[in-house]
């Protein structure tokens, strides 16, 4: 018996190989990474804020803000700040026991995209 469990050895329990990549997977892992980007673009832009009170660092931003890398990091964060929440306000009703079949889980994900395209297209249109 030893030897068969040395011979074979496999995860103790399911692991991700295993699995096939479903919607509600994707959509989760891209939530908890937006987050992180949110959180990140959130101390960089404070910390920018700081510089240009306290020293002569705005006119070196406003000479970034003309560069064509940095205007799209900028679109970039705002897009993932716009998915952040869509997929938040999927989460926070799922908080409340709602919407946990697989069919309205698949629907709801593809509705989160989509709105946050809507809102992210609102939010560059009103700039």
């Amino acid at each position: 018996m030893n030897k068969f469990n040395n011979s074979h050895t496999r995860p103790i329990s399911p692991h991700i190989t295993i699995y096939r990549m479903q919607m509600s997977m994707i959509l989760s892992i891209l939530h908890r990474l937006s987050g992180m980007a949110v959180f990140g673009g959130a101390s960089i832009i404070t910390w920018w804020l700081i510089l240009c009170v306290y020293s002569d660092f705005d006119r070196v931003v406003v000479n970034i803000f003309y560069n064509l890398w940095f205007q799209a990091l900028i679109y970039l964060t705002i897009f993932t700040t716009c998915f952040h929440l869509c997929t938040g306000i999927r989460h926070l009703i799922w908080d409340t026991g709602y919407g946990f079949s697989i069919k309205y889980i698949n629907i709801s994900g593809w509705i989160a995209v989509a709105l946050s395209i809507i809102v992210f297209y609102m939010c560059i249109n009103n700039f």
